[in-house]
């Protein structure tokens, strides 16, 4: 009956001996199983979902309100008016507008819609009278827009640009006065439109405030008698509205 007993007890600590290390040795296994499932799954890259905003191509509208300093480009016209006591002067208009803007990375394409004031001023002062000569040209400016976007900081990028456009006749004539009463008017600006080459420079802070300055050279002759070709130089003020972001900020 002992070595009965003695018998039982040595299979039991056997049988629990075997199944001890058979549970362990499959849940090591099970263990480095599923830990090397793990490790194979790659992990989700969450910035491919939600890509960097810089990294986007970006849509943007800028409006843009500026002052113009309007000359027209004609060397003997210049000559004669200085023969009479008349100097050259820049006249001073506003240019309002939009501006659509696409970019793709560093290079960027747009258009441009604006109201600008053209033409030229003539100014005689000797002393004892004044007079004037001034060429009022108002035009609506379409123009194609190419350049880069540079940053150069996080909060402020420049960006290089040229532009060729056309500008749509709207009104023009060129008004004489002595002492500040008008002598004469005369409707003698040409009525088919400006054309020509812009070349400018924008400021963005902020990816909100824009501070630009163009210069445009226009290849039109805008006179019925003479010859003139208008130079106008642009300083505007404008805000950025960046659509990309908008569209971002779900």
């Amino acid at each position: 009956m002992k070595k009965i007993f003695i018998l039982l007890v040595a299979l039991i600590s056997l049988f629990t001996t075997n199944f001890g290390e058979t549970f362990l040795v499959s849940d090591t296994h099970s263990y480095s199983k599923m830990k090397a499932q793990q490790q194979t799954v790659p992990a989700r890259d969450y910035n491919e979902e939600f890509p960097d905003e810089d990294q986007v191509n970006k849509n943007s509208i800028v409006v843009k309100v500026g002052l113009n300093l309007a000359s027209e480009y004609n060397e003997s016209l210049v000559e004669f008016m200085e023969e009479l006591g008349y100097e050259k002067r820049q006249r001073k208009g506003v240019k309002v507008g939009l501006e659509g803007m696409r970019n793709y990375g560093l290079f960027l394409i747009g258009s441009e819609l604006a109201y600008s004031q053209k033409g030229s001023l003539y100014e005689y002062d000797d002393g004892v009278d004044y007079s004037t000569i001034e060429a009022y040209m108002d035009y609506l400016d379409v123009g194609f827009i190419l350049g880069l976007d540079i940053p150069v900081a996080s909060s402020f990028r420049v960006l290089p640009r040229v532009k060729p456009y056309f500008g749509l006749f709207l009104s023009g004539e060129v008004v004489a006065t002595l002492n500040g009463e008008e002598l004469e008017r005369e409707a003698t600006i040409k009525t088919v439109g400006d054309y020509g080459v812009g070349v400018g420079l924008d400021f963005i802070i902020a990816n909100k405030i824009v501070l630009a300055a163009l210069y445009d050279h226009g290849f039109a002759n805008n006179r019925e008698e003479t010859e003139g070709f208008n130079r106008v130089f642009t300083f505007s003020i404008g805000y950025n509205i960046d659509l990309t972001r908008g569209l971002l900020s779900r």
